[in-house]
């Protein structure tokens, strides 16, 4: 096989279609250009839709309405566009906003304090905030950054697609078409809004760089590379980043191996290319040696990867059919059934779509039929690249959907054993780009060539048609299980169509022509363009600006009563994560938390643990009341509005039912005593039209005063037991006396029908409190309970314990710690029993104040995860920050008027801002004094 087979005019020397009796002339050229260009600009521009003209939100936020206490407000059955994105709403948006306010206050946030007990922040690379492609998230609105973000990111897989199809010598339209089919390519699609997308954009910007380093062999021709190897890691998903990488230096090394020239050359040649890749990493050590140095304090255990943790063979047919197997925007995706994993390999939909389209397969498959063909015309591409398209697809087809002994030869290397597999689809589906484009300007060129062999078309289009009619068939198996093979066969419609039509065009490329070119080079961008739309447009939400991190009730009281200290949310109340949007501290999170504070959660969670990065707390109140929490100094503990902590005491027995009519109320008398919540059996769902109806509950005094009141939407509620929460009020606590209850349908119409006892009276049952040290405060929308037993977040303890065994120090603080003392991990300075007063003029971010007014030494515990990373100080002498309660910090203060200052300031912070600082100078010198001839054609 040579590289010569189908071949383009380099950009250099100025031609675009090679020369023929069929090429069309300069002006069907001109044409044919600006349809291409045409179809893509639209093709972006519908993509993203009404966001870019600020209509609408390309970000999905309506999840929210799926949780309280947004969900309050919600429609009943209300559902999400895609229930799929979920971590861009609980992490990446959080993280941003975060982010962006401490660079609108004008400093460069190294630390939060908000997710979990306070993570890195502007130190690690995991959202992109150094890269250029993030600036819409600084700059612009963060409602309306998505849409530019995704604007900015497809243009540049487009823009530079199309670069490296034409330094690869193709010609002007198939460029753009290979840039057209790669946007919207099934990786693209189905990780938008998560950085993997910019990550996935900037790899043909490293590989055209590679070939610019590769072509040009001069100090300043690595430059580009450098830049591009550095914005790719910084972009916020270093594992597709470094599997780009290895990809791209493969890439490399097969160019250098085929290129003309002496060994010295060739050596030369790939000296450059390793100092560019080095220095790039120079550059990114400002924030990759702080990400190393985190992970070694992760436990990242759960994400190891065997030789079996890959995409099943058959969803390779979603190449060609996005939908097979259901989809999470139409809630019926089947395409985990019958996998059995054997490490972290989700089959959820984002991990095993590939989507390129049908008719880039067929033009696929008829770049296949130019293997082995010798072409009399033309010019070659540059030496080793056609061979690599293909075995680098090749390559990466069999590790992402076969596995076995290759790939478990590769997981011995630590980027492989802890990432999945199935990330390098953005690197194939790239490749596969690129043949399409191959295929395409085949089809533009259409000479005649002398054929060498059959064998290498028969077994590459052969092995295809085998995978896809193996795909097809367990496709339609599984649909059937599902009863979903109408939908199966309603979603093969267009890429079928797509693929006759292409196919035709391709058979009868001689006969069917349209100035001077197949008719099928007309047609092909447009079916692309169909079927790229028809796969994205429903998949990416496109929400309203009124459902963005909109402020409820429940958030307004926490900002105003938090304070310092913690909330601890139970389930999917406030959808954990989502708290750093709105700048507040809770004890879970979705983040890379310490594995010292994930001991604490799990053992205030009652020894479970979900998940390490996005733990659930348990909503019980054994969790709520946990002496853990007190370290952690979680005041508050919020639940879903059903979770009402307490004994329920039936007042009465049901034996018929009442009808309660819109807008009336029956009354109850009760004995009075502190009240959680009141109960009443519901028959029958409400039958009004009102989607906003509520049950509504409050208690009476004898004066018809309201001492306290609650409700909950009936609409859509179910039949059964219906608890209604009452914020506690000051009863007498014994049951002396009566109060009365009020149960109102608060609605425009409609009725509900309730259980009532033999004299037609309601049947309630009232929820109350045991001694458990709680107060619920607040129920609307969520119930947040106060916990007495909460400790400050910055404390004073007169004494301390030294327990060395990890194990042991979380058992004690499970079970209970005095107020006053601070378990140490190793002996310290000696505690004297006695108090202090504290002042905290500056107790947030990544720097801590703290005035002490000792009678006597003692430790200043902090309850946060600051165990790595951050230094102490006295009145300006460093002091020791000693690792106290597990994962909390301690410094020890002697008696007396003292200053103490924390800060966040890792060590590997600094070194990388040198090396990094260094980088730069080292490239800004290339840039400016680089020597070297250009040599545009070297090594083709």
């Amino acid at each position: 096989m040579r590289d010569s087979d189908i071949g383009r005019v380099p950009p250099a020397t100025g031609g675009d279609e090679a020369s023929s009796d069929r090429t069309p002339d300069v002006s069907a050229r001109r044409n044919l250009v600006r349809w291409v260009v045409g179809i893509l600009a639209v093709t972006v521009c519908l993509s993203i839709g009404s966001p870019l003209v600020g209509i609408r939100v390309f970000f999905p936020t309506d999840l929210l309405k799926t949780h309280p206490p947004w969900n309050a407000n919600a429609q009943p059955g209300f559902r999400p566009v895609n229930p799929n994105l979920g971590p861009a709403v609980s992490s990446g948006m959080p993280t941003w906003a975060d982010f962006r306010r401490g660079v609108l206050s004008g400093h460069f946030p190294l630390w939060t304090p908000y997710p979990s007990g306070g993570v890195p922040l502007g130190t690690l690379p995991y959202s992109g905030f150094l890269s250029i492609l993030s600036l819409p998230y600084l700059i612009l609105p963060l409602w309306y950054a998505p849409a530019a973000a995704k604007l900015l990111e497809m243009a540049t897989a487009a823009g530079f697609t199309y670069l490296f199809l034409r330094r690869l010598g193709m010609g002007r339209v198939a460029s753009l078409v290979g840039g057209l089919i790669y946007v919207n390519s099934g990786f693209q699609v189905v990780w938008t809004p998560f950085p993997q997308t910019q990550v996935g954009a900037l790899i043909p910007v490293l590989f055209w760089a590679a070939e610019v380093a590769v072509a040009r062999r001069s100090a300043r021709g690595v430059v580009p590379l450098v830049i591009a190897t550095a914005l790719i890691l910084l972009q916020g998903f270093p594992a597709l980043a470094i599997f780009a990488l290895v990809a791209a230096g493969l890439y490399v090394l097969t160019r250098i191996a085929a290129s003309p020239g002496t060994n010295s050359a060739r050596l030369k040649t790939l000296a450059l290319v390793g100092g560019a890749f080095v220095l790039a990493a120079g550059i990114v050590s400002i924030q990759f040696l702080p990400f190393a140095s985190q992970a070694r304090g992760l436990d990242l255990s759960y994400r190891t990867e065997t030789p079996g943790t890959h995409i099943p063979l058959r969803d390779m047919v979603t190449l060609g059919i996005p939908n097979a197997f259901g989809s999470p925007v139409d809630g019926n995706y089947f395409g985990q059934r019958h996998f059995v994993r054997t490490g972290y390999g989700p089959v959820t939909y984002h991990e095993i779509q590939s989507f390129i389209g049908a008719t880039s397969l067929v033009l696929i498959v008829f770049a296949a039929t130019r293997l082995g063909r010798r072409p009399r015309t033309g010019n070659r591409l540059p030496r080793g690249s056609w061979s690599y398209l293909w075995l680098g697809s090749a390559l990466t087809a069999v590790l992402i959907y076969v596995g076995g002994p290759l790939l478990g030869i590769l997981q011995t290397l630590p980027i492989f054993s802890l990432n999945y597999i199935g990330r390098l689809r953005a690197v194939f589906l790239f490749l596969l780009a690129g043949l399409a484009a191959a295929g395409f300007q085949a089809l533009i060129d259409d000479r005649r060539e002398e054929r060498r062999s059959w064998i290498l078309p028969l077994l590459v289009v052969g092995v295809g048609l085998a995978v896809g009619a193996f795909g097809l068939a367990r496709a339609w198996q599984l649909a059937g299980e599902v009863r979903q093979r109408r939908y199966l066969l309603a979603h093969s419609a267009l890429p079928i169509l797509a693929l006759g039509l292409t196919a035709a065009g391709v058979a009868f490329r001689k006969r069917v022509r349209l100035s001077g070119v197949p008719l099928v080079v007309w047609v092909a961008p447009l079916l692309i363009a169909a079927e790229s739309l028809t796969f994205a447009y429903p998949y990416w939400p496109r929400t309203s600006k009124a459902d963005f991190y909109p402020t409820t009730a429940a958030h307004q009281f926490l900002q105003r009563h938090l304070g310092g200290d913690r909330l601890a949310a139970e389930g999917l109340a406030l959808y954990p994560g989502t708290t750093t949007f709105y700048g507040l501290r809770s004890v879970t999170a979705h983040t890379f938390e310490a594995s010292t504070w994930a001991d604490l959660v799990k053992a205030a969670n009652g020894g479970v643990l979900s998940r390490i990065v996005f733990p659930k707390l348990q909503p019980k109140v054994e969790v709520a009341t946990s002496p853990v929490l007190d370290q952690l100094s979680v005041r508050y503990f919020v639940a879903a509005p059903t979770h009402v902590f307490g004994q329920e005491v039936a007042l009465a027995s049901p034996t018929r039912t009442i009808a309660l009519e819109a807008r009336s109320a029956i009354t109850e008398a009760v004995p009075d005593r502190r009240i959680r919540g009141v109960v009443v059996g519901v028959r029958t769902r409400y039958d009004g039209q009102d989607q906003h109806a509520v049950l509504a509950a409050q208690v009476l005094d004898a004066s018809g005063a309201v001492l306290t009141e609650g409700s909950r939407p009936v609409a859509g509620a179910k039949t059964g037991r219906f608890v209604i929460a009452l914020p506690e009020y000051a009863a007498s606590g014994q049951g002396v006396g009566t109060v009365r209850v009020r149960i109102s349908l608060r609605a425009s119409g409609g009725r509900l029908i309730l259980a009532a006892d033999q004299q037609g009276r309601p049947t309630l049952s009232l929820v109350v409190p045991q001694e458990d040290g709680l107060k619920l405060v607040f129920t609307d929308g969520v119930l947040i309970y106060q916990r007495d037993s909460v400790l400050p977040r910055i404390r004073w303890a007169s004494s301390a314990t030294v327990v060395g065994d990890p194990a042991k120090q979380v058992e004690l603080l499970a079970y209970g710690v005095s107020p006053d003392t601070v378990i140490l991990n190793a002996a310290g300075p000696r505690a004297s029993g006695l108090g202090a007063t504290l002042r905290v003029p500056q107790g947030s971010g990544e720097q801590i104040r703290v005035d002490v007014d000792a009678r006597g030494g003692g430790y200043l515990v902090f309850a946060d995860a600051i165990q790595s990373g951050w230094r102490a100080w006295v009145d300006g002498t460093p002091s020791n920050l000693f690792p106290a309660d597990h994962a909390l910090g301690a410094v020890f203060v002697p008696a007396g008027r003292h200053e103490v200052r924390l800060q966040y300031d890792p060590e590997a912070w600094r070194l990388g801002e040198l090396i990094s600082g260094l980088s730069v100078l080292v490239l800004l010198a290339l840039v400016s004094i680089g020597g070297g001839r250009r040599h545009v054609d070297a090594g083709r």
